[in-house]
């Protein structure tokens, strides 16, 4: 009876064990990516070209030039 009871236990430990261990790798995983990121990010950035200024929408620019009319016309 003891045997088969160690057995179990033996089974269980493997168990938590195997998943600790996966537990483990993903957080490793993650940490290196996250790592990978953050480098690429740092040193991309110098070689990067900068982007161009987004263009205000349609909508914007007419409330701009409204907003300016209204205030006594162009500046």
């Amino acid at each position: 009876m003891l045997s088969l009871w160690l057995s179990g236990v033996d089974a269980w430990m493997g168990a938590v064990h195997g998943m600790s261990f996966a537990e483990l790798q993903r957080e490793q995983i993650r940490l290196v990516h996250e790592f990978a990121a953050q480098v690429t990010q740092a040193w991309g950035a110098g070689w990067m070209p900068s982007l161009p200024a987004k263009q205000p929408s349609i909508t914007e620019r007419m409330a701009a030039l409204s907003l300016r009319v209204v205030a006594g016309g162009r500046r």
